[in-house]
C-alpha cells in the first residue's frame, strides 16, 4: 500500500523539508476510510560536510573523533551509541562491527550486528585495527565498560551527546542554510549504504527498521546517484570540447 500511494504522497506535499515527521492521509485499502501514516523526512549530508566535521572532531579530541567515526561509520542512533559497551565492539584484521542489543527484549540472542565502515562517504578513515575508535580505546585510562563517557567520567547520555553535537557543528550548515542535526548522521549512513549497492532487505537487517521505512531512503539514494551521473556526463562533455578545441 505504501509503494502504491508513494506518488500520491509527494503530490499532496506530505513530505516537508521543514519537519522531521510528516503525516500522510490515504484511503484504507478496500474501504472508504482515511488512514494516517507517519513519513520520515530524509535529509542526508553531503560528503564535503561529513569530511569537514570529522576533520574538526579530529582536532578536538580522541573521543570526539571516535564518536563522529561511529556516527557516520555505523549509522547508529543517538540512543544506540550511548548504550554501547566495550564488549559490544568486535574487530580483527578483516572486519569490525557492533553488537546492538534491544533493551526491550530480555533474551541475550535478541541482537543485531552492524558493521563499522572504514570508508565513509568515499574517504578511508584508518583500518579495522587502527582507526579513530581503536585509538580512543587504546588511550583510555579508566575501567568504565561504557564506550563513551561524559566529562565526569560517567556514561555519556543522549542529551549530552546532543549538546556536544551542537557545539561540534557550530559554523557548519547544509547547502540550504540549515543547521546540521544529529539524526542526519544516521540518515546519511543509510543513503550511503544504498548508493554503494546494498539492497533494502539487507539494510533492514542492519538497522532493525521495516523495509517500508527505507523506501524513501532508496529514492534519495537514486536521486544522489542520478545527480552524480549527470555531473560525470557534463565533465566528460567538457573534456571532449577541450580536446576538439585543441
Amino acid at each position: 500500500d505504501f509503494l502504491e500511494n508513494l506518488v500520491t504522497l509527494f503530490l499532496h506535499g506530505a513530505v516537508s523539508p521543514d519537519s522531521e515527521l510528516a503525516v500522510a492521509r490515504f484511503p484504507a485499502a478496500g474501504a472508504g476510510e482515511i488512514t494516517e501514516i507517519g513519513v520520515e523526512t530524509v535529509s542526508d549530508l553531503t560528503a564535503h560536510l561529513v569530511h569537514a566535521l570529522l576533520e574538526k572532531l579530529k582536532k578536538i579530541g580522541l573521543q570526539e573523533y571516535a564518536l563522529g567515526y561511529v556516527l557516520f561509520g555505523a549509522g547508529l542512533s543517538a540512543t544506540e551509541v550511548t548504550q554501547l559497551n566495550r564488549s559490544h565492539y568486535v574487530n580483527d584484521a578483516n572486519q569490525q562491527f557492533f553488537l546492538i542489543f534491544d533493551p526491550a527484549i530480555r533474551e541475550s540472542t535478541s541482537r543485531r550486528q552492524v558493521p563499522l565502515n572504514q570508508w565513509i562517504m568515499g574517504k578511508r578513515y584508518g583500518s579495522y585495527t587502527r582507526n579513530p575508535l581503536t585509538q580512543w580505546l587504546k588511550n583510555r585510562k579508566d575501567h568504565q565498560p561504557t564506550l563513551f563517557l561524559n566529562p565526569s567520567g560517567e556514561p555519556l547520555s543522549v542529551s549530552e551527546l546532543q549538546q556536544q553535537w551542537q557545539i561540534w557543528t557550530t559554523g557548519l550548515q547544509t547547502p540550504q542554510g540549515q543547521p546540521l542535526l544529529l539524526e542526519q548522521a544516521q540518515q546519511t549512513w543509510c543513503v550511503d549504504m544504498l548508493m554503494r549497492g546494498m539492497n533494502i532487505e539487507d539494510l533492514s537487517l542492519l538497522t532493525g527498521w521495516q523495509a517500508s521505512r527505507l523506501q524513501l531512503y532508496a529514492i534519495r539514494a537514486r536521486e544522489n546517484a542520478a545527480l552524480e551521473a549527470a555531473i560525470r556526463f557534463d565533465q566528460k562533455g567538457e573534456g571532449k570540447r577541450r580536446r576538439e578545441g585543441e
